[in-house]
C-alpha cells in the first residue's frame, strides 16, 4: 500500500489525487487546533469518482465480439437516441461490425 498524498494540516485545500487501481483506503490521523489545546480528528469528507473502466481479464474477447442483435439494437437507438449515434466511439463500433465476418450482407 502506497501513500498517494497527504495533506499538512485541517483546513488545507482539496487536491484531486488519481490512484489506478479498484481499491483505495483513507486513514485519518492527526489534531486540530482548539484554543490552546489540541483535539485528535474525527471526522473528513472524501468525493471518489471512477477516472476510466476496463474489462476484466478474459471479457475483452467478449465484449468485442459483434452482438446477434446489433440491428435492433441500432433501430432502437436511432428512435430513443440519436445522439449516441454520433459520438466517435460509437462509429468505431459500427465500422468494426460491418467489416466483421457476420455482419449481414
Amino acid at each position: 500500500r502506497d501513500v498517494v498524498g497527504r495533506w499538512p494540516q485541517p483546513g488545507t485545500p482539496w487536491t484531486d489525487v488519481q490512484v489506478p487501481g479498484d481499491t483505495v483506503w483513507c486513514h485519518l490521523s492527526g489534531e486540530v487546533q482548539s484554543g490552546h489545546s489540541a483535539r485528535p480528528l474525527w471526522g473528513f469528507r472524501l468525493r471518489a469518482c471512477a477516472v476510466d473502466w476496463r474489462s476484466p481479464e478474459g471479457e475483452a474477447q467478449v465484449l468485442e465480439t459483434p452482438l446477434a442483435f446489433a440491428w435492433q439494437l441500432l433501430e432502437l437507438l436511432s428512435e430513443h437516441r440519436p445522439h449516441e449515434l454520433l459520438t466517435h466511439h460509437t462509429a468505431v463500433r459500427l465500422i468494426q461490425y460491418l467489416h466483421a465476418r457476420c455482419a449481414p450482407r
